[in-house]
């Protein structure tokens, strides 16, 4: 018996309502859709630059595939990428300034066995050539640096220190260690397709003790060098002294051989010149000069001296006129030879 005070509830289709098989075939279109497209994109892989991308079908590497698109298994098939970009990681003694929190410095013992702490920073990338071989030995980038990279890093600083003193380190052996340990890394990381870029050596830290005692011998050494350099140096200024005396020396004697071949120069020039007067001096020519050197000064007489009886010259003047003088020169000068 139904309550009258209860409505009746119907429920009738609605005319234009899918049926419950047609909303079926239409969630199946939907996830077949979404099932294609999905499997569509995971054929697809977009390799980025500066990557490598590994291929690896059914786990098995099958190459190495450049940046760009391309097409894969669905089935089986995935890329695992790695960035050739240059990576760096630092070990360092400071707290927060290297790749990991705390003391990450390494720790070598020098040729004496004195402890020295290095802070050190490399800077690596990988070789596209050898990805497929780096690939077998490693999982990802974080397994690369951890697994590879910062051992061997340890390791060979560890052995390069070991060739030098405390002393070499810290002072004048530090770049030689630096080269040192960039060609051990390459030699190491060859084989595993890794390049080594830079290696920076950026501190060493040596126990206080240590530190003082290779303080007070480096400072020992610098007073010694400091006295080599002053001795060398004294003696420097004395050789030089020496080549600058030997020099003037050697300058006065030339000024002094130039001066005397000069005189001995002139004088032979003016023997040279008498010489040849003196070999132009004939009798007639002395006697032509006489004459005119009567003339020239006038009314003055010259006795000169020829042979035994001496010839006496009057100057043409009116005295030549007077009787006396006339008879003078008449008695004193020759007849024409």
């Amino acid at each position: 018996m139904t309550d009258p005070l209860r409505p009746s509830i119907r429920f009738s289709r609605t005319p234009n309502a899918p049926s419950p098989r047609r909303i079926g075939a239409l969630a199946a279109v939907v996830v077949g859709s979404f099932i294609a497209l999905k499997v569509l994109s995971s054929s697809f892989v977009v390799v980025d630059a500066n990557q490598i991308g590994v291929k690896i079908v059914r786990g098995k590497v099958k190459g190495t595939l450049p940046p760009g698109w391309h097409l894969i298994s669905p089935v089986g098939g995935r890329v695992e990428k790695f960035s050739t970009r240059l990576q760096q990681t630092s070990m360092l003694r400071t707290s927060g300034e290297g790749d990991r929190q705390g003391d990450d410095s390494i720790e070598a013992a020098s040729s004496e066995g004195a402890t020295i702490s290095v802070d050190l920073t490399i800077n690596y990338r990988l070789d596209k050539s050898k990805a497929v071989r780096l690939f077998n030995t490693i999982r990802d980038e974080n397994d690369l640096r951890e697994r590879v990279v910062r051992p061997g890093v340890r390791s060979v600083t560890r052995d390069v220190f070991a060739n030098y003193k405390a002393k070499e380190a810290i002072s004048t052996k530090r770049l030689e260690i630096q080269k040192g340990i960039e060609r051990g890394l390459a030699l190491r990381f060859a084989e595993q397709g890794i390049v080594i870029d830079t290696v920076d050596v950026r501190e060493l830290y040596l126990p206080e003790n240590i530190q003082s005692q290779v303080n007070e011998s480096i400072a020992a050494e610098a007073s010694a060098q400091k006295a080599e350099i002053n001795r060398k140096q004294k003696e420097t200024e004395a050789e030089t002294a020496r080549l600058v005396a030997e020099k003037t020396a050697q300058r006065a004697r030339i000024e002094a051989q130039g001066n005397s071949d000069a005189r001995r120069i002139n004088a032979e020039g003016e023997a040279a010149a008498n010489r040849k007067i003196a070999e132009s001096l004939t009798p007639g020519l002395l006697q032509l000069r006489q004459i005119e050197a009567v003339y020239k000064n006038g009314n003055q007489v010259y006795f000169i001296p020829q042979g035994a009886n001496p010839n006496i010259f009057l100057t043409p003047t009116d005295n030549v006129g007077t009787p006396a003088v006339a008879a003078a020169t008449a008695s004193t000068v020759p007849a024409n030879p």
